[in-house]
């Protein structure tokens, strides 16, 4: 069945101001934090975190966290601190981890709005640390962040991201809600969906004429999703299977989790899909859509994936 929980919204770092001059540095372009070796713990936490600062002072940027015999040094690059800038990359094998920082605006409890850094730091060994930097207020730092840009980061680095919950079948489900919706919702194509049969023609799993009808295509999903694979999807698109957001090359970079999570941010959750598709056709015509749907995993009532399922 499709989730019932939203995942973490897609980490995006930002930041205000002039870049400040990195401490321990002559020109601004790297600093030393320390010896990591011997450090216990709670130490190393406390200087991977002083590497993010000294990262967020350097302004938006991407930066190579490398190893000196000084301890942590960052270095950078003429990367865009934007996760799409990433796709494709590998770093260095002398790059002990990954800083980026971008700008943006931070919104406080009252509502008010501040310029502000923020940023993400991920090492080889899978420690990660975000952070966000605003004028007159302490750095606030979360060791938990997640999103697209940590997932990049990891990828640069050769790392594994976490799994996905969400299911192939939410994914299909989405496509197709969406061309619906672009049909329906459009008084120049809405004459393009007389009934049911037309709409199953659009859908990613029809046949032929076997599944016109809405309990035959009900079927087939219910028999052939529980069986994708999102490793299988990756495959194929990397063998050049055309899909909406995804190229060749950037699905062979990611993994199956990352892969994912990219794919299912092209669209908005299902339950949104269907509430906004009920404004354009009729009832029958919506029952039996949503018959394939359940078939699919849906249970009709969760909360849309970032919105999700």
């Amino acid at each position: 069945m499709f989730r019932t929980t939203s995942t973490t919204p897609p980490y995006s770092p930002r930041s205000p101001g002039t870049p400040r001059r990195v401490p321990g540095s002559a020109t601004g372009d790297a600093g030393d934090v320390g010896d990591l070796s011997d450090a216990t713990e709670s130490t190393a936490a406390a200087r991977i975190a002083e590497a993010l600062d000294l990262a967020l002072a350097s302004g938006p940027g991407v930066y190579g966290v490398v190893e000196s015999g000084a301890g942590l040094s960052i270095a950078p690059t003429d990367w865009e601190p934007i996760p799409e800038a990433l796709f494709g990359r590998r770093a260095p094998i002398a790059w002990h981890g990954l800083a980026v920082v971008a700008s943006g605006t931070a919104t406080d409890a009252l509502g008010g709005r501040q310029r502000c850094r923020s940023g993400c730091l991920v090492l080889r060994d899978g420690s990660v640390l975000g952070a966000i930097d605003r004028e007159g207020i302490p750095i606030v730092r979360d060791p938990g962040v997640e999103g697209v840009m940590v997932d990049a980061c990891r990828r640069v680095l050769g790392l594994p991201c976490p799994p996905e919950d969400a299911t192939v079948a939410e994914w299909v489900s989405a496509r197709w809600l969406t061309a619906l919706l672009d049909l329906a919702a459009d008084p120049a194509s809405s004459g393009l969906l007389p009934d049911f049969a037309a709409a199953a023609a659009i859908h990613p799993l029809f046949d032929g004429t076997s599944c016109r009808r809405p309990e035959v295509l009900a079927h087939r999903c219910a028999a052939t999703l529980p069986q994708s694979s999102w490793a299988r999807v990756r495959e194929l698109v990397g063998e050049g299977a055309a899909v909406e957001c995804m190229s060749p090359e950037h699905a062979r970079w990611m993994d199956d989790p990352f892969f994912a999570r990219s794919l299912l941010g092209c669209y908005r959750g299902v339950t949104d899909l269907v509430d906004d598709l009920s404004l354009f056709v009729d009832g029958a015509f919506m029952e039996a859509v949503e018959t394939v749907l359940v078939a699919s995993g849906w249970l009709g009532f969760a909360p849309h994936h970032g919105g999700s399922l």
